[in-house]
């Protein structure tokens, strides 16, 4: 039996809310320097207003549950692991698409997201089919037909989404399966899709499909024994953001 959790997801738009978070950083700077290293490394200035407001965004919200002893605080990256925080009370996922971001949050729960628009895909029809069997078994919801592009982008949030829930990294999650590595065969759709369940289950980590609009492909991966909420949309006005830090989870 599933339960609810304290998983937040949070959708942001990164355009809309780009003004307001950059009055917010002004107000009280939230971003440790390596953040800032890495913003003002991208040449292209609306994706560096939009990697600021993500950055921005996630840190509300981490602030939001975790205090605002997070301000400034590094992440540490380890590799083959998403980024994390030296400090508890705070476990996060973070991933953005052109002018979108999608952010997961929780006081103590592993989690992971993924968030892709509809787009045309360049594959061989064997991959194809290979990653779509494999997102079918990392969840309780079956996919549509094998194969078609729409299928293939939901099983790849589903992929990521478990494997940053799973701390283990995209190239180890592919390699357990099988489809990747010294270790690599050739399975059959109906074993690949069995194989990612059964390690879904021994990760004790399933993923669920977020809801968002029918261009949108998102999903969250979380232990197997709780239902995250469905995704809220993130204030794109300065006192709406103020009111997320002030209004605490619980």
């Amino acid at each position: 039996m599933q339960t609810r959790s304290d998983i937040e997801i949070w959708l942001v738009d990164l355009e809309k809310s780009a003004e307001a978070l950059e009055k917010l950083e002004g107000d009280a700077r939230r971003l440790a320097a390596d953040e800032y290293g890495r913003i003002n490394a991208i040449n292209d200035l609306r994706e560096r207003r939009h990697r600021l407001a993500a950055y921005t965004a996630l840190r509300v919200v981490l602030e939001r549950i975790a205090g605002p002893g997070v301000r400034g605080l590094p992440y540490v990256h380890r590799p083959g692991e998403k980024p994390r925080l030296d400090l508890g009370g705070a476990e996060f996922s973070l991933s953005h698409v052109d002018g979108l971001a999608l952010i997961g949050v929780s006081s103590a729960l592993p989690l992971g997201v993924d968030l892709e628009r509809m787009r045309p895909v360049k594959m061989a029809a064997r991959r194809l089919v290979e990653i779509s069997a494999i997102g079918a078994g990392l969840s309780d919801r079956p996919l549509p037909a094998l194969g078609t592009e729409r299928t293939f982008l939901q099983a790849w949030v589903r992929l990521e989404a478990f494997a940053k829930a799973r701390g283990r990294g995209l190239a180890q999650t592919l390699a357990d399966v099988g489809v990747r590595g010294r270790e690599r065969r050739l399975f059959s759709p109906a074993d690949l899709e069995i194989r990612a369940r059964r390690l879904s289950h021994d990760a004790g980590i399933t993923v669920h499909d977020v809801k968002l609009s029918p261009t949108l492909h998102g999903a969250v991966g979380a232990p197997r024994a709780v239902r995250p909420t469905r995704a809220r949309a993130f204030p794109t006005d300065h006192a709406g953001i103020l009111r997320v830090l002030a209004n605490k989870p619980g």
